[in-house]
C-alpha cells in the first residue's frame, strides 16, 4: 500500500532540519527563543527583498502649530527723528555740540556753548555782558551767565528749559561832599534767578543754527547796595538804585530774538 510509505518518509528528519530545531530552542535576548533567517519562509524572506519601490510611504514632517511666543511683541513707538533737512550727529555718534552767538537778546548780548543730545535733550551756557556806558552822569554795565537744560519733546526744533544763572548790575557816580570836592559813588546790583523757558532750534544739514528763546528770570536772592560818602548828595544814582529795586527785582525778560551758531 502506498499509505506505509507516506507515514515513513514524514517520521524521517533530515540532518539539516534537526540543526535549525537546535538552534530554535536557544533562548533570544528576551528569554524566547531566537528564530534563525533561514526559518523563515523562502518565499517570505525573497518577498521582503524584491519590495517594490511603490509599496513606500512616505510619512509628511508634522508642523509645530503656532503658539503666543511665536506671536512678535509690540514695541513702543517714540516720536519719529527727523531726517530731512538737519543735522543728527556730528563728531560723536548722536551728539552735536559747537559756540553759540546771541545777538539780539535781553537782558544782554551772550556767547555760549549749545549741546544737542539724540535729538532729545540739550544743554547750554551762556555769558554776557553789556560793556559800560554813561547815563545822566551815571556809569552802568552788567554782566550775566546761566546754564540750561533743555528737552525736545517733538524731537524737532521746539524746545522747554529752564536755566539757572545770576547776574551783577554796577553803577558809578562823581558827586560832591559838603565841602563841595568831587567824591565816587557807587551802586551794586547782583541776583541769583532761575528762568524756565521755550524755544525753537532750527538746524540745516552743514551744522549751522539759529534759534529763538523766550523767558523770564525770577531773582532768588535779589541785594542791592549803594555806597555814598557821608554828607554827599547820591544825585542821579539813587535814582537809578529806587528804579532797579522797583522794576529789576520783580525779574528781567530772558529774550534770544536773534541766535545763531554751529553744531559739529
Amino acid at each position: 500500500m502506498k499509505i506505509v510509505p507516506l507515514l515513513a518518509s514524514l517520521l524521517v528528519v533530515s540532518p539539516s532540519l534537526a540543526e535549525e530545531a537546535a538552534a530554535s530552542d536557544v533562548p533570544g535576548q528576551d528569554g524566547l527563543p531566537a528564530l534563525s533567517s533561514d526559518s523563515v519562509a523562502p518565499g517570505v524572506r525573497q518577498a521582503d527583498k524584491a519590495a517594490s519601490p511603490a509599496l513606500a510611504v512616505e510619512v509628511a514632517p508634522i508642523k509645530p502649530r503656532p503658539t503666543d511666543l511665536d506671536t512678535p511683541v509690540a514695541r513702543p513707538k517714540f516720536p519719529p527723528v527727523p531726517q530731512e533737512d538737519t543735522k543728527t550727529e556730528g563728531l560723536i555718534p548722536g551728539i552735536l555740540f559747537g559756540p553759540k552767538l546771541s545777538i539780539i537778546s535781553l537782558p544782554t548780548p551772550a556767547l555760549g556753548v549749545e549741546v544737542k543730545a539724540y535729538q532729545l535733550f540739550g544743554a547750554s551756557f551762556d555769558y554776557g555782558f553789556i560793556p559800560d556806558f554813561t547815563v545822566s552822569n551815571v556809569t552802568l554795565g552788567m554782566k550775566t551767565w546761566n546754564v540750561g537744560a533743555k528737552v525736545y519733546p517733538m524731537r524737532g526744533a521746539f524746545f522747554l528749559g529752564a536755566s539757572l544763572g545770576g547776574y551783577t548790575f554796577t553803577g558809578k557816580s562823581t558827586v560832591s561832599d559838603v565841602n563841595g570836592q568831587p567824591v565816587a559813588a557807587k551802586l551794586d546790583i547782583s541776583a541769583t534767578f532761575i528762568a524756565p523757558e521755550l524755544g525753537w532750534r532750527w538746524v540745516w544739514t552743514s551744522g549751522f543754527f539759529t534759534g529763538l528763546e523766550l523767558g523770564w528770570q525770577f531773582p532768588i536772592n535779589y541785594k542791592s547796595t549803594l555806597d555814598v560818602p557821608g554828607g554827599a548828595s547820591s544825585g542821579s544814582i539813587k535814582d537809578v538804585r529806587d528804579n532797579a529795586d522797583k522794576y529789576v527785582k520783580s525779574g528781567l525778560p530772558m529774550l534770544g530774538l536773534f541766535e545763531l551758531g554751529w553744531f559739529f
